[in-house]
């Protein structure tokens, strides 16, 4: 994949209303549809799989079933590129990015964190309100190729899997203790 050229790049995921599985959209400032995400209906574990706009599957993010932490593979092209696993820690969400020299930081749990490497920052995260819904914003500037910007999303995905997760089992306890 050659150098990858866009400066000032910012894509949104932004959730499909009534879907029977899991879609997501990753769009662009201009409302363009960068990649489209799918989940499968029946697996064991969370499985996604992420789609250019020609519709070419770019990468998969599988999680491993039965681990004692959240452990999510990113593939492309059929191989292992990356293990985003979330670490147990009591208070705040921290996770390791095995096969990069990437890190995260910041506030995970509110979407409001960082990926860094080597040359500096992979993505800066956030969540925002855009096109009237509630959305993540990624910004991708320093993003080097297209290959590191579908793993990019991808690490995004895997860390929103754990989050929204433990947002749900959250609220569920608030609202059982009412």
């Amino acid at each position: 994949m050659g150098p990858y050229k866009e400066r000032n790049m910012k894509l949104y995921i932004k959730q499909k209303p009534l879907s029977l599985k899991e879609k997501l959209s990753v769009i662009n400032s201009k409302e363009e549809v960068r990649y489209s995400v799918e989940g499968e209906a029946l697996s064991f574990g969370r499985r996604l799989h992420i789609f250019d706009a020609a519709n070419k599957e770019t990468a998969t993010i599988k999680q491993k079933f039965l681990s004692m932490q959240p452990r999510f593979f990113v593939y492309q092209s059929g191989k292992p590129v990356m293990e985003v696993v979330q670490k147990f820690t009591l208070i705040k969400h921290k996770y390791a990015i095995y096969g990069s020299d990437w890190t995260v930081s910041g506030d995970l749990g509110e979407h409001d964190y960082s990926i860094t490497c080597s040359y500096g920052k992979v993505a800066i995260v956030k969540r925002t309100e855009f096109d009237g819904g509630d959305c993540l914003e990624m910004d991708l500037s320093n993003t080097v190729n297209e290959a590191m910007l579908v793993r990019a999303v991808a690490t995004v995905l895997a860390i929103d899997c754990v989050v929204t997760k433990k947002r749900i089992k959250r609220n569920k306890a608030a609202k059982s203790e009412e």
